[in-house]
């Protein structure tokens, strides 16, 4: 028989085993997500996702989309759009707590059938697919609009092969800009050039997924170089540049860096060589434009993003900017 003392070490080693196990339990209870969904009308519905002290905006957002696949199948249906999102920090008595919030349409198989026209590398059973990159360490990147237009769902490889559901922000058709948010954070970041600003004849890279559905399938970049050609685009169109560098489908979205690794401009769109041969007589080589980092700037002040801007200083080979921009450029699939 054991000695009294050994019996109450023993009994106490158990006492904390419970306390312990008590408290792992109240902390995992205390970080779950509370999710909620209300009917709006016209397969569309308000979802609420709540998370605590212990969970961040990442795992909340997580924590919608999730809830969101949910209610899709819970009401006969096999996929989701995200018309509005919303997230942050509310406080409560004991604390701050994460919730965000977001309207979500509802779909069923392949029913909606907007164009594909203009979409980056269109795949079999109604996807495109194009290029975004990361502006915020909150999940925000910036791409073009008509990469996303009319999307039923939109989704995003980053660099490590992780795939994520994204949700459009905001739009700007005029100026073919798009912002989408995923539910995760975003450590390497962009950085727009400051000064001085790019001259005709200055080296670019450019960085995207063309032809993904050919070439890397998504998995990985493809780096391509050129100079800028003009400081205006079609019809002297002051928002655009343009350059002799490679551009295929797929490239929309892209960064446009200088030799210091920084963002001049976002790809946007080439000369149409077929319909140029059809109605001109000509074939173009390397006539592409981009969106100027000004205008870009512009889209996100006015929806409230913040991003960086740094002096072009330091000239990078271009083997060093493919590996600084792979980290902040990422895949992204549009199914419509």
């Amino acid at each position: 028989m054991l000695p009294e003392v050994v019996l109450r070490k023993v009994e106490m080693l158990e006492l904390s085993r419970v306390a312990l196990i008590s408290l792992a339990l109240t902390i995992g209870l205390m970080s779950c997500t509370h999710q909620r969904d209300t009917e709006l009308g016209g397969d569309r519905y308000l979802v609420s996702a709540t998370g605590s002290s212990f969970s961040g905006i990442a795992a909340t957002e997580q924590s919608f989309h999730q809830h969101a696949k949910e209610v899709a199948t819970a009401h006969g249906f096999d996929s989701y759009k995200v018309i509005d999102l919303k997230s942050g920090f509310e406080p409560t008595p004991g604390g701050f707590r994460a919730v965000v919030r977001g309207t979500i349409q509802l779909y069923q198989g392949q029913q909606n059938t907007a164009s594909s026209k203009g979409k980056g590398g269109p795949n079999a059973g109604g996807r495109g697919s194009g290029t975004a990159f990361a502006v915020t360490d909150g999940g925000i990147l910036i791409t073009n609009a008509h990469v996303v237009h009319e999307c039923r769902e939109i989704t995003v490889r980053q660099a490590d092969g992780t795939v994520l559901p994204a949700a459009l922000l905001a739009a700007d058709e005029t100026n073919d800009l798009a912002l989408i948010k995923i539910a995760a954070p975003t450590l390497e970041l962009a950085q727009f050039r400051g000064s001085p600003d790019i001259r005709q004849g200055d080296n670019v890279v450019a960085i995207g997924f063309p032809l993904s559905n050919l070439l890397s399938q998504g998995a990985a970049t493809t780096l391509t170089t050129g100079t800028v050609s003009a400081l205006t685009g079609i019809r002297s169109d002051s928002r655009m540049l343009q350059l002799s560098a490679p551009i295929q489908p797929g490239n929309s979205g892209g960064p446009l860096l200088d030799q210091s690794g920084h963002v001049v401009a976002i790809v946007s769109s080439g000369l149409n060589a077929v319909k140029l041969a059809v109605t001109k007589g000509v074939i173009p080589e390397n006539v592409n434009f981009a969106i100027k980092a000004a205008v870009m700037r512009g889209f996100m002040d006015v929806n409230g993003v913040s991003y960086h801007v740094a002096a072009s200083e330091r000239q990078m080979s271009t083997a060093e900017i493919g590996d600084l921009a792979r980290k902040f450029t990422n895949f992204v699939i549009c199914t419509f």
